[in-house]
């Protein structure tokens, strides 16, 4: 462990002047370690922290350290409960955390939005569609999506809203039917309750 009151070696006799040259290459080989925090300290300047064992970087700022490694040489990784609270600005989080921490739980559940699509009355997927590898009109009012990737079950909800000439004409949104992890059904009818074709979109709703 070695630290220094500041880097700054002033003129002085060859004895004292050679201890603190030392004084500061100690501190720059151990990269300023001990238990409190170095004195005088400058934007982007280490130290290993003896007393929590992680190696801190001064912010850009000085105002703050930000925690760049523990001592297994590794990131410092967030908790779940960290990941999921959202606060903390100094840990690293993992792909796993990140899908964890979106996962549906608790009172106040996470839903993501898994695809979205554009269909014309005809059944064409439009530009501008995410996740959606096809869809066809298989009867009137009744469209089939196809989705790239698959839903983790057969557990998701897909919304549909009529759109264009469709809504002004007054078609309606009857429902969607699941059909697998990668295929559902969405279904329209008229202002008479009987099938009737519509150019839609929609957005797929569902649990990472």
């Amino acid at each position: 462990m070695a630290q220094t009151t500041d880097y700054e070696i002033a003129n002085s006799s060859g004895l004292v002047f050679r201890g603190r040259v030392n004084e500061v290459l100690a501190a720059v080989q151990s990269n300023n370690s001990g238990a409190t925090t170095p004195t005088g300290t400058v934007a982007y300047q280490l130290w290993y922290d003896t007393t929590t064992n992680t190696l801190k970087m001064r912010n850009a700022a000085n105002s703050d350290w930000i925690i760049l490694l523990d001592n297994s040489g590794g990131a410092v990784v967030a908790t779940q409960a960290e990941a999921e609270t959202g606060t903390n600005n100094t840990k690293v989080i993992t792909p796993l955390g990140v899908r964890n921490a979106l996962r549906a739980t608790g009172s106040a559940p996470v839903f993501s939005a898994r695809a979205f699509g554009i269909v014309s009355s005809a059944g064409a997927l439009q530009t501008g569609s995410a996740n959606v590898t096809s869809s066809t009109k298989i009867s009137t009012g009744v469209y089939q999506v196809t989705m790239t990737t698959a839903m983790p079950s057969v557990n998701y909800s897909p919304q549909a809203t009529p759109i264009g000439a469709s809504a002004q004409s007054a078609r309606r949104f009857v429902g969607t039917r699941v059909i697998s992890t990668t295929v559902f059904e969405v279904n329209f009818e008229t202002s008479a309750l009987n099938a009737g074709d519509a150019a839609f979109n929609f957005v797929v709703f569902g649990n990472v």
